[in-house]
C-alpha cells in the first residue's frame, strides 16, 4: 500500500503541477484531449517562431511552427517544426514532453525562489514574473545597449538580456546549442571577466552569440540559458558514427557464466555427494573401454575432466567461461595430468571440432535458447562424433517439461525430457541406455556407422535418488510437481552503466606507468568478452536521455573512454575496437597534441596523437572530448584558471576538428561542484570522474563515475568490475 500511494502521489503530483502551471482556462486534464487539424494531417515545417507562455492562453499557432516555450518569461525549450511534425496531439502536450523536468526547474526558479510561499497559484506567479520581465527596458531611444553582431536571437532573448543588464553584468554568453532541456546548459553562471578572450574564442568556435553590454566595463560575464540563438542558426552537434555492434546476448550467455565463476570457486558444488553420485553414474554409462579423443562440452572447472583423463588419450575440455578454463588448467597441473587441453567454446554459436570417439555434454543444454536452437546444437554435436562414437549427457528435470512431475523450479524453458526427445529425433544417432531418477536422467547415444542399421531398444533403468542435493539446489526442488513460481528472465536492460577508463594500449610501459598501460592481447581478450557477453556501446546522449526519462537503456550497454589521446590509441586500440564493434570516447589534452605526456612522463616521454591523426579519427567516427589544455588538477585552480582550461580546450577542439565537443574528463580526478558548475557554463554536458563505480540515475551528468582498467587487472577481476 505504501508503494502504491507513493506512485499515486507521483502521478497526481505531476498532473496537478501541470494544471497549476499551464493556463487551464477551467478545463482540467487538458493533456488527455488530442487536437488535430481537420484533415487529420501532421504539422508542416515553417520558419515561424511562436513564443508560448505557460501562464497565458495559447495563441493562434500557424501550421508547423517553431515554438519557444516560456515559463514566467524565461525560456524553457525551443522546439523546431521537425519535432512538432512528428506529433498530431495537443500542442500543450508536445511542449510539455519536449521540456521534460526542465519545465519544473524553470517554474520553481521564476515563480517560487525569492517569493513568499502560499497565496497565489503557480500560474498567477508565473504571469506576474512574465509581466515583470516584459517591463524591462530593452532598447533605449538613445543608443543600443546590446551589440548583437548580426546574431539572430530566439523569442524572449531580448527580455533576458534586459534582465541580465539590470544585474550589472559586462556581457552575456548565450545558451549553448544542445537541444537538451534539463542539461548543464540550462544553468546560469557568472564567468570571470579576465577570461573574456577565451570565452569569446569559444563563442566564435561554436557559433554561440557573445553579447557585450554597451558601457559596462565591470561585472562578470553571465552565461544565460534564457538567451538563445534562433533555431537553425548554430551548427548541429557532432555525433559519433555508429559501428556495427553485436546483438544482445541471451540472459544465460557468456556474461552470466563468467560472472558466476568470478563470484567464487565451484558455484554448483560439484564436490558434493549428490554431484559425485551423478559422475559415477555417468562413467558407468560410458563404460570401461579406452577412447582415443573426447570432447567435454560445458566442462566448468574440470571436476569431471580429470576423471575422463584416466580413460581418454586426449580430452578437449571446453566451456564458454575463460575463468572456468583457467581453473581446469590449474586443477590438471596440480594433479600432473597432461592429456587435457582447454578450449573456449560457445555451444550455441561456435563451430564444433569433430572426429570424437566420446562426447560428454552435461548440465549445459538448458541454456541454448529456444527449442529450435537446441535442435541445431543436437545436430552439430551428433555430427562431431566419429562413426560408432558415443555421446553421454546428464540433465535435470525441470517443471517446464512436466509441471505434474517432480522437477526443479529454475525458470528454464526445458529440461532433461525435452533435451532427450530432441536428440532422439536427430537422424544417425540412437539412444542405447538411460538412467532415470526423479531429479535427473543420464543418457548414452551412439552414432551409427550406417544409418540403415537397425538399432536395439534402449535400456531404461529407473532408480531412486540415493543421495539428495543440499543448500540452494535442494531449495529449487518441487516434489510431486507444481506450477513454476519463477518467471522467465526479463529482457536485458541497463540501469547502471559501466564506464571503463583506459589510458594506453601498448606492449611496454615506462617504470611507474604500468598501471596505466594495458597489453594489446589483454585488451583484445577484454573486447572479445564484452562482445560475446552481448555488450553494446552507449553514447553520452543515450545515457543522458535515459536518466532524464528515468528508464533503463535497452540491452546490455557499456561505455569505453580513453584519457590523454596517446599515439597508440590510433595504431592499436582503435583497430581492435572496430574489429569487435565498440565505440570509445577519446579525451584530448589540447596543449600537448602532437607532443608527449610531459605532465607525467616518469623518465620516458610517451607520444601523443597530433592534429592530423585526430582529424582522421574523427572522420572515422571517434567522438572526441576535452581533457583540458595542460592536464592540471582543476580543484587546485582559481576560478579564472579553471575557466581558461575548460573554455580554451573546447574552443581548440572546435577550431581544429570542427566538432562541438561537449564531454570532459577531469585530469587526475580533480573535480567538485565548482568544477562542474563552470564546466556546464563552458558548454560541457557530460563530465567523467575518476571516482570508481557504475553510473546510475543518481549521478549528475557532469560527475559520472568510471571503472579503471589497470594494466595488471586479471580477467576475473575485469569481469567482476561489472558487479561494482
Amino acid at each position: 500500500p505504501t508503494e502504491r500511494l507513493a506512485a499515486l502521489h507521483d502521478r497526481a503530483g505531476w498532473e496537478l503541477f501541470l494544471e497549476q502551471t499551464w493556463h487551464s482556462s477551467g478545463r482540467p486534464q487538458w493533456w488527455r484531449r488530442l487536437v488535430r487539424r481537420r484533415d487529420g494531417s501532421a504539422f508542416r515545417a515553417s520558419p515561424t517562431v511562436v513564443p508560448i507562455e505557460v501562464s497565458a492562453p495559447i495563441p493562434s499557432v500557424p501550421e508547423g511552427p517553431n515554438v519557444a516555450l516560456f515559463a514566467g518569461g524565461a525560456l524553457v525549450v525551443l522546439v523546431d517544426a521537425g519535432r512538432l511534425s512528428a506529433y498530431q496531439g495537443s500542442l500543450r502536450k508536445i511542449l510539455t514532453d519536449a521540456a521534460g523536468f526542465e519545465l519544473c526547474r524553470v517554474v520553481v526558479r521564476e515563480a517560487l525562489i525569492g517569493t513568499a510561499l502560499g497565496g497565489a497559484p503557480l500560474r498567477d506567479r508565473l504571469a506576474h514574473a512574465s509581466a515583470r520581465r516584459s517591463a524591462v527596458e530593452l532598447w533605449p531611444e538613445e543608443g543600443t545597449r546590446f551589440d548583437t553582431k548580426g546574431n539572430q536571437l530566439a523569442p524572449g532573448a531580448r527580455q533576458a538580456l534586459g534582465v541580465a543588464a539590470s544585474a550589472g553584468v559586462r556581457a552575456v554568453l548565450a545558451r549553448h546549442d544542445t537541444g537538451n532541456p534539463g542539461s548543464a546548459a540550462s544553468r546560469f553562471a557568472d564567468l570571470p571577466t579576465s577570461c573574456e578572450a577565451s570565452i569569446r574564442r569559444l563563442a566564435d568556435a561554436t557559433s554561440i552569440p557573445f553579447l557585450p553590454i554597451s558601457g559596462a566595463s565591470r561585472g562578470p560575464i553571465a552565461y544565460d540559458p534564457g538567451v538563445s540563438a534562433a533555431p537553425g542558426t548554430a551548427p548541429s552537434r557532432a555525433s559519433a558514427t555508429p559501428l556495427a555492434t553485436p546483438a544482445d546476448a541471451p540472459a544465460f550467455g557468456r556474461h552470466h557464466f563468467e560472472r558466476l565463476f568470478a563470484s567464487g570457486a565451484d558455484p554448483w558444488r560439484y564436490e558434493s555427494p549428490y554431484e559425485r553420485r551423478k559422475y559415477d553414474q555417468t562413467l558407468s554409462l560410458i563404460g570401461n573401454g579406452r577412447f582415443r579423443r573426447s570432447l567435454e562440452a560445458g566442462c566448468a572447472e574440470g571436476h569431471f575432466s580429470v576423471r575422463l583423463a584416466a580413460i581418454v588419450d586426449e580430452v578437449i575440455a571446453a566451456d564458454v567461461s575463460e575463468i572456468a578454463l583457467a581453473r581446469v588448467e590449474a586443477r590438471c597441473e596440480s594433479q600432473g595430468i597432461r592429456n587435457v587441453v582447454t578450449r573456449r567454446l560457445d555451444l550455441s554459436s561456435d563451430p564444433l571440432p569433430g572426429d570424437f570417439d566420446l562426447v560428454v555434454c552435461s548440465e549445459v543444454l538448458y541454456y541454448m535458447g529456444d527449442r529450435n536452437a537446441l535442435a541445431d546444437v543436437a545436430r552439430r554435436l551428433a555430427a562431431a562424433l566419429a562413426p560408432g562414437g558415443v555421446l553421454v549427457m546428464a540433465h535435470a528435470h525441470v517443471l517446464s517439461d512436466s509441471p505434474a512431475d517432480t522437477g526443479f523450479d529454475w525458470g528454464l524453458p526445458y529440461g532433461a525430457k525435452t533435451i532427450g526427445e530432441t536428440f532422439q529425433a536427430v537422424p544417425g544417432i540412437v539412444l542405447e541406455h538411460e538412467i532415470r531418477t526423479p531429479l535427473y536422467r543420464i543418457q548414452r547415444f551412439r552414432r551409427l556407422a550406417d544409418r540403415s542399421t537397425k538399432a536395439d531398444e534402449p535400456i531404461i533403468e529407473t532408480v531412486p535418488n540415493s543421495v539428495l542435493p543440499e543448500g540452494p539446489t535442494a531449495a529449487g526442488i518441487r516434489w510431486g510437481g507444481s506450477e513454476s513460481l519463477m518467471a522467465p528472465p526479463p529482457p536485458v536492460t541497463t540501469s547502471r552503466l559501466p564506464i571503463l577508463m583506459y589510458h594506453r594500449i601498448a606492449s611496454g610501459a615506462a617504470p611507474g606507468r604500468e598501471r596505466y598501460t594495458v597489453h594489446p592481447e589483454r585488451f583484445e581478450a577484454q573486447l572479445e568478452y564484452l562482445r560475446d557477453a552481448g555488450f553494446r556501446s552507449a553514447t553520452p546522449d543515450e545515457w543522458s536521455g535515459a536518466v532524464a526519462a528515468r528508464r533503463p537503456l535497452d540491452g546490455r550497454r557499456i561505455m569505453l573512454t580513453f584519457d590523454d589521446a596517446y599515439e597508440d590509441f590510433g595504431s592499436t586500440a582503435w583497430p581492435l575496437l572496430q574489429r569487435y564493434g565498440f565505440q570509445a570516447l577519446l579525451f584530448v589534452v589540447t596543449g600537448h597534441v602532437g607532443k608527449t605526456n610531459a605532465w607525467d612522463s616518469h623518465g620516458r616521454d610517451e607520444p601523443l596523437l597530433d592534429w592530423p591523426a585526430l582529424m582522421d579519427l574523427v572522420g572515422e567516427g571517434v567522438p572526441v572530448g576535452s581533457h583540458t589544455v595542460s592536464h592540471p588538477r582543476l580543484t587546485s585552480y582559481a576560478a579564472a584558471e579553471m575557466v581558461e582550461e575548460l573554455a580554451r580546450s573546447r574552443a581548440e577542439l572546435a577550431e581544429r576538428l570542427g566538432i562541438a565537443a561537449d564531454c570532459v574528463a577531469y585530469p587526475w580526478g580533480g573535480e567538485d561542484a565548482v568544477v562542474h558548475h563552470f564546466a556546464g557554463a563552458c558548454g560541457y554536458l557530460t563530465g567523467f570522474t575518476c571516482r570508481s563505480g557504475t553510473a546510475s540515475a543518481a549521478d549528475a551528468m557532469l560527475a559520472l563515475p568510471r571503472l579503471e582498467v589497470s594494466g595488471d587487472l586479471s580477467f576475473g577481476a575485469f569481469v567482476s568490475l561489472f558487479d561494482t
